[in-house]
């Protein structure tokens, strides 16, 4: 059968954490060569709305990252995004 699904209702101890890395794989396993994040930013549990600023960038290259956002929920972290972003100059 299909598998239920079911809402995520946040609770009190919940965290969500954006973090971006630089796209440098292991070829063979798939791993990060560095896994240490560039830039790692808290998204409020309340409001689930991450806010990126000029200011909270502006140290990273020009070029293609890999971000993720991660919810620990019950001290489990679970990858929910797992995608690519370009940094790009401001227009």
């Amino acid at each position: 059968g299909q598998p239920v699904y079911t809402p995520y209702e946040p609770v009190e101890g919940d965290e969500i954490v954006f973090k971006i890395k630089r796209d440098l794989y292991i070829p063979s396993g798939g791993e990060f060569i560095d896994d240490k994040p560039l830039l790692s930013k808290a998204v409020p549990i309340d409001t689930m709305k991450l806010t990126l600023l000029n200011a909270d960038t502006s140290k990273l290259a020009f070029g293609k990252y890999v971000y993720n956002l991660v919810l620990t929920h019950n001290d489990q972290p679970f990858t929910f995004i797992d995608d690519y972003i370009h940094i790009m100059r401001e227009v």
